[in-house]
């Protein structure tokens, strides 16, 4: 099963990589999916296998160092992606310097610079709210002028999308391919037996535990019953 998931996911990641703004939303539903189950069918595995890697009196403090590891690694991931994102932004709207609605803005603002546009700013602009304030903007303009920056601001959103598209596809392609590395580790891990007993009654184990923090005996005459 693990190793249905972790063919499941890249393969769901790579097609992520394909988006672009003529992607359906039940496309991207459709892919979500499947990225879901993947992780969904192989990280309860991952959990079990470790668990039972220790021993059972070890089980609180391994779940929880599992937990702590992932919840690290999600935060440098995120950290990680996001900047693979947001520079990829950076170099693919550099080239859009000289184009005609860029050129109007800089010319009402000499400070503005398509470099300084990020993720969160072009959504802002995409949005059906971001869109409206622009066409509320571009309506005191002369006429004859107002007319060619809507036709240029039109012409501009559509680029805009296209760079955001290839962005996001491009952080779903490095995933992909870290996936794939992690698809070719697992066939490296040593097969661990699940256990079938935890060895002893609890009551037992906690007496066990405590005779030995007390140094009543040492754990290796512990009896066996």
């Amino acid at each position: 099963m693990t190793i249905l998931g972790l063919i499941i996911v890249p393969i769901a990641l790579y097609l992520l990589s394909g988006i672009n703004p003529q992607t359906t939303q039940m496309g991207l539903v459709l892919r979500t999916i499947f990225v879901g189950v993947g992780f969904g069918i192989t990280m309860p595995v991952f959990m079990i296998v470790v668990q039972n890697a220790f021993e059972h009196s070890k089980l609180g403090v391994v779940t929880a160092s599992t937990q702590l590891f992932r919840s690290i690694g999600g935060t440098v991931g995120v950290a990680i992606m996001g900047g693979i994102l947001n520079n990829s932004l950076s170099s693919r709207l550099s080239d859009l310097s000289g184009d005609k609605f860029m050129q109007t803005l800089s010319r009402f603002n000499p400070n503005f610079s398509p470099e300084g546009i990020n993720v969160n700013k072009m959504q802002d602009l995409l949005s059906s709210i971001g869109q409206a304030q622009i066409q509320a903007n571009l309506s005191v303009l002369p006429p004859l002028l107002k007319v060619e920056v809507i036709q240029a601001f039109s012409q501009f959103g559509s680029k805009i999308k296209e760079i955001l598209a290839l962005s996001i596809g491009e952080v779903f392609l490095i995933a992909s391919l870290i996936m794939l590395i992690a698809f070719a580790a697992s066939f490296f891990l040593k097969e661990i037996p699940l256990r079938k007993s935890h060895g002893r009654p609890a009551l037992e184990e906690a007496g066990v535990e405590i005779a030995v923090e007390e140094g009543e005996f040492r754990p290796k005459d512990q009896p066996r019953i």
